[in-house]
Parts: C-alpha cells; structure tokens; sequence
C-alpha cells in the first residue's frame, strides 16, 4: 500500500508543478504583452509630443512676427522724448520772438 500512496503523492506534487509553471509561463507571456504595448504608446506619445513642438515653436513664431508688426506703428519713449524736446525748442523760440515783437514795440 505504500508504494501507492508515493506514486500518488509524486503524481499530485508533478501536476503541481505543471500547473504553476503553466500559470507562471502565461503570467510572464502577460507581462512581455503589457511591456510591448507601452513602448508602442509611448512611441505614439513621443511622436505626438514632436508634433506639438513643432506646432508650438510655429505658434511662437507667428507671434513674435505678429506682435512686432504691432509694435512697429508705435512710437518708442526715447523718440517721444527727442521730438517733444524739438517742439519746446521751437515753441522757445516762437516764444523770444514774440516777447522781442512786444517789448520793440513798447520802447518805440
């Protein structure tokens, strides 16, 4: 009865063992799958992320052009400065000959 009872136990702890590695096989088939299809996602991902800095450094560039061409019709400070100066100055001068036409009068 003995010799039974080992051939069955060696029969259970076989299938055992077949049964773990069939589930360890397929878990590792799994996860070799799961590997796969992230290096495909993030392939996709790294092309759509090209794309968009592409698209991105275009939109920077019409933008800089845009707001250069907006920029052109104003006026900067220093040549606000520089033409104001040149109006006091004829302003001034208007300003002597006026007082020279009055006070030459009122002495003659």
């Amino acid at each position: 009865m003995m010799p039974d009872v080992t051939w069955v136990i060696q029969t259970l702890t076989m299938l055992a063992l077949a049964v773990i590695s069939y589930f360890i096989k397929d878990l590792k088939k799994s996860i070799q799958e799961d590997i796969a299809d992230n290096k495909q996602r993030i392939e996709d991902t790294n092309c759509k992320v090209e794309k968009l800095e592409g698209e991105f450094n275009n939109f920077k560039v019409e933008q800089a052009k845009e707001i250069s061409a907006q920029f052109k019709d104003y006026v900067s400070k220093s040549e606000f400065v520089r033409v104001t100066a040149n109006y006091e100055r004829k302003l001034d001068k208007i300003y002597d000959a006026v007082m020279t036409l009055k006070t030459g009068n009122k002495e003659s």
